[in-house]
């Protein structure tokens, strides 16, 4: 073996996966990683992230620095939800249970399959996986379970809001998406305290395997 004097570190590779309809105060964090020089120079950073024109346009806006980033054109309910906005209530009732009895589940079935085959050709180390709420973007499910099934040891997930218990009937169908991702996750990560005792709540976890870290600014 090398002496200690001459080992070199090996950089770990850490995938950000994101989803949002538009870069948003959630995405405040991942900002500060990509700028924050020694944490780049610690890890190889990949960003994936679903596009959408808002979003495009916010992240190149907000983050300046080049590095290897993949927009990828995923399905989402949330276009289907904006259309429906200004719809009759009876027209949006129909919608929204065809979505979440159905669509939804055939978006993360190809959304997994999407980002299994995408992960599978990457170096995953960590995959840090940045969401609104929970369940929020259905597609952050989908990544976790793509990243647990190719084996994908360091998984971290971050929600930045509030989550929404199964005592809510729409989410009935989501137990057993939340059962694999509350095994799969390595660690939950909430901004607040509020937002964590939530999240312990709707997703019956050991508190030990969530925390909480305050959200950061740059000093300015």
């Amino acid at each position: 073996s090398l002496p200690f004097s001459a080992r070199v570190e090996v950089r770990k590779n850490i995938l950000f996966y994101s989803d949002c309809p538009f870069f948003a105060g959630c995405e405040n964090m991942l900002v500060n990683f990509f700028h924050d020089e020694e944490f780049m120079k610690r890890y190889n950073v990949s960003f994936f992230y679903r596009y959408s024109g808002p979003y495009e346009a916010g992240f190149r806006q907000r983050v300046t620095r080049r590095f290897r980033t993949m927009p990828l054109r995923l399905p989402d309910l949330s276009a289907i939800f904006d259309r429906i906005s200004g719809s009759p209530p009876i027209v949006r009732l129909v919608v929204l249970t065809f979505c979440h009895v159905l669509l939804k589940h055939l978006f993360i079935i190809w959304n997994t399959a999407r980002l299994f085959v995408l992960f599978r050709k990457e170096s995953i180390d960590i995959l840090h996986v940045n969401n609104g709420g929970y369940p929020g973007a259905y597609s952050c499910a989908a990544a976790v379970i793509a990243a647990r099934l190719c084996g994908i040891g360091c998984i971290v997930y971050v929600v930045n809001n509030i989550a929404h218990s199964h005592r809510r009937a729409w989410r009935w169908l989501d137990i057993p998406y939340d059962m694999i991702v509350t095994r799969a996750v390595s660690l939950f990560v909430t901004g607040s305290s509020y937002a964590k005792g939530m999240l312990v709540d709707a997703l019956k976890l050991d508190p030990l395997k969530t925390v909480n870290i305050f959200n950061g600014i740059e000093p300015r």
